[in-house]
């Protein structure tokens, strides 16, 4: 009989655990190329993941949002593992997956309340012009009072930035001394308050609802009536809608069209306002005012809305100034992304 000496039958220490790094790779490989092959045979779907997601809090922005997260880091995971291995199987697994980068139509970007903020404002604007967007729409309350000097200022820092720029007005735009309108925010931009374009088959509307006690008025319900029935004739397949003060906030819910207004009949609109939006499907309501970043959908229309967060410092009681960018792709899919100005050492 052989006796064993002593250490045999067992690999050291170091061996054993290169073992089992070794297997959990392989495992968490196999994993990997297990739930490739179930999106890729539609076992697993986008639908199905999204149904994980639904009861999540101020990320239900759509369904596309949901496909975008998930599909792109997947394929960030899978691209790393498969791009390191030499593995011929691998290698042709990696060609039949067939990913591809998502073609990008255009994209905007989206700020507000930047309330004549000169140390974060110009900065947020620098910011917004690196990432080459197509067109800027800033949302309303460029001023604390709707004087002509800071709303001059204002529009000195968007001329400044080169940005091909389009504004809408606050309610804190609106002079309020002698009279509580937008003479000056007319005369500095001159420009109507609302408008409507179309883009790259995109339809823009851009709502005046910064007037508490009148909210939008008679002459601009109609005109936006009207508008969307021309977009309905056309060959668009998505509108996107920009207000000041938003028809609904998951959040603040105070903090919506005709709340603090004297007049019942602003509160009527706003009903008015999200019916005609569900009829002629527009597609997102974009919102300043609130000065924070969030998506959610309206509970009866179940309309998509966002709030964009406020290009201003401490000043304005905002501790993170930020825009949003939009992007939309050629398949119609649109991607929000906010993005926080990240010198936070200058805000502190």
């Amino acid at each position: 009989m052989f006796s064993r000496k002593k250490g045999r039958g067992r690999p050291p220490k170091y061996k054993r655990r290169n073992m089992i790094i070794v297997r959990l790779a392989i495992l968490l490989l196999v994993g990997v190329i297990c739930v490739a092959t179930l999106y890729k045979l539609d076992v697993l779907s986008n639908e199905k993941v999204v149904d994980f997601g639904k009861g999540v809090l101020g990320t239900v922005s759509s369904k596309e949002g949901y496909e975008i997260s998930w599909r792109e880091k997947f394929r960030d995971i899978l691209q790393k593992i498969l791009a390191t291995s030499k593995n011929s199987v691998l290698t042709k697994f990696k060609e039949s997956l067939e990913i591809e980068e998502d073609e990008v139509s255009f994209s905007f970007a989206l700020v507000s309340d930047s309330h004549e903020d000169v140390s974060f404002f110009p900065k947020v604007l620098q910011k917004v012009s690196d990432y080459q967007v197509d067109i800027l729409i800033h949302l309303g309350d460029l001023s604390n009072a709707g004087s002509l000097v800071k709303l001059r200022q204002a529009k000195d820092f968007l001329d400044q930035s080169g940005l091909n720029y389009l504004v809408i007005p606050g309610d804190h735009d609106r002079n309020w001394v002698p009279n509580h309108d937008l003479q000056n925010f007319v005369e500095i931009f001159g420009e109507t308050t609302y408008k409507n374009f179309v883009y790259e088959g995109i339809c823009f509307i851009l709502l005046d609802n910064s007037d508490h006690e009148l909210g939008v008025g008679t002459g601009q319900m109609k005109w936006l009536k009207g508008s969307l029935l021309e977009a309905n004739r056309l060959p668009i397949e998505t509108i996107l809608v920009f207000t000041h003060i938003p028809l609904y906030n998951g959040v603040f819910p105070d903090k919506v069209m005709g709340y603090s207004s004297s007049n019942a009949e602003v509160s009527q609109q706003r009903e008015e306002l999200l019916s005609l939006f569900e009829d002629f499907e527009v597609d997102y309501l974009f919102s300043g005012d609130v000065h924070h970043f969030s998506q959610y959908f309206e509970p009866e229309s179940r309309l998509k809305m966002v709030t964009v967060g406020a290009a201003c410092g401490e000043d304005c009681k905002n501790f993170l100034p930020q825009f949003v960018v939009v992007t939309v792709y050629k398949d119609g899919r649109i991607e929000i992304v906010p993005k926080p100005y990240k010198g936070l050492e200058d805000i502190r």
